[in-house]
């Protein structure tokens, strides 16, 4: 188990014990843990860019895309720069509705 995969298990088994308990302020303290496991995942310079399982769509031939993310268009000499135009979604469309 990598560390990204230990502070998700942390930030699921907080966020079920707060969903179990009854008293709001034990609720409140479970909850600061599951925000401080994201917020470790997101200091984690490695991964701090690689999406959790349930954010991305799997394709053919082993294939994945990020239902989330941005766009960016090269400019400058050579397309050495970034230019951040926007934040695109993806998301399933079924059959019947296209």
């Amino acid at each position: 188990m990598n560390i990204r995969q230990e502070y998700l298990a942390e930030k699921n088994t907080a966020l079920e014990k707060m969903q179990a308990s009854s008293n709001p302020i034990q609720r409140a303290f479970l909850y600061r843990d599951a925000a401080a496991a994201v917020e470790k995942i997101s200091m984690l310079p490695a991964c701090s860019h690689v999406p959790e399982e349930d954010d991305v769509i799997t394709l053919a031939n082993g294939l994945v895309v990020s239902k989330e993310g941005s766009l960016y268009k090269s400019v400058g000499a050579f397309g050495i720069g970034k230019k951040l135009l926007g934040t695109a979604t993806i998301s399933f469309v079924n059959d019947e509705d296209v």
